[in-house]
């Protein structure tokens, strides 16, 4: 009788743990707060009815999806605290990646300070019957996340298999080698977006984002993307300085480097640091 009071005693004790995986990577879901997704929507309206005026950016893109656009942070002038939150949940998202494979080490990664930087930010205005085929995005180094935020999700018509409904999802596909019943491993995660969902995710993950159709076939699954990098914050200075010196002219033989940077068309380039909260 001692015996099982003790283990109900047991039982009604909280059990810390942790999940240690190294040899994979995930996927991280939270969601953006309704005030942002607002703005957000205001920002991409303005994008989508200029249209023409707008800096289309689906030819470096793999979707069959006409309407793809640039989203440059002049849109975000008065709304960095958007950014900051883009900013903290990247750097959460990369010391809990880092930390799961080094746990001995963990309240390293945890109290890192990184520097977020995008790369690019676009909005997809996907309508009836388009779609992304498998893909990833491709980053310069070992450090890049992408991240998507859905602003619009429309009604879809039935799935003609009831089995398979999975108009509008997005799937994403790992490296597992094998899958078991019931399955302990499995190299697909199919998610079905709604509003105000936030996922980030290492670049090089593959995933594609499938077709829909809608009643009156004038749908709209409108959602931002993003590729950004990370760094240390003393890494970031560093080259930062760098690039100070180079167009100081401390640095010779670096002129042409530098007249090919200041061509470049992409208006995220050399923005530096997000803002942080706090």
């Amino acid at each position: 009788m001692n015996e099982l009071n003790e283990l109900k005693n047991l039982q009604s004790v909280e059990m810390p743990y942790e999940f240690l995986q190294p040899w994979s990577t995930f996927v991280m879901k939270t969601k953006i707060p309704p005030q942002y997704i607002e703005i957000l929507i205001k920002i991409t309206d303005e994008i989508l009815e200029k249209n023409k005026l707008s800096e289309r950016f689906g030819h470096k893109l793999a979707g069959e999806i006409d309407d793809e656009f640039l989203i440059s942070p002049e849109h975000f002038n008065q709304y960095f605290y958007i950014l900051a939150f883009i900013d903290q949940a990247c750097s959460w998202y990369y010391s809990n990646q880092l930390a799961q494979g080094s746990p001995d080490i963990k309240e390293q990664y945890m109290n890192q300070e990184w520097v977020s930087s995008i790369d690019y930010m676009w909005v997809v205005s996907q309508k009836d019957n388009e779609y992304n085929p498998i893909h990833e995005h491709e980053m310069p180094g070992s450090m890049g996340l992408s991240a998507v935020i859905w602003l619009k999700i429309p009604e879809y018509l039935p799935s003609r298999k009831k089995h398979n409904p999975d108009a509008g999802a997005i799937t994403f596909i790992g490296n597992a080698q094998y899958k078991q019943r019931p399955p302990m491993c499995t190299n697909t995660l199919t998610l079905h977006p709604q509003v105000g969902d936030f996922c980030i995710f290492p670049s090089q993950l593959q995933h594609t984002v499938y077709p829909f159709k809608t009643k009156d076939g004038k749908g709209e699954r409108r959602s931002v993307s993003l590729n950004l990098g990370l760094d240390t914050m003393e890494n970031y200075q560093k080259v930062m300085k760098q690039q100070n010196d180079i167009k100081g002219g401390i640095v010779s033989g670096k002129e042409e480097t530098i007249k090919k940077v200041e061509k470049d068309t992409n208006p995220w380039l050399n923005l530096g640091i997000l803002p942080k909260y706090g």
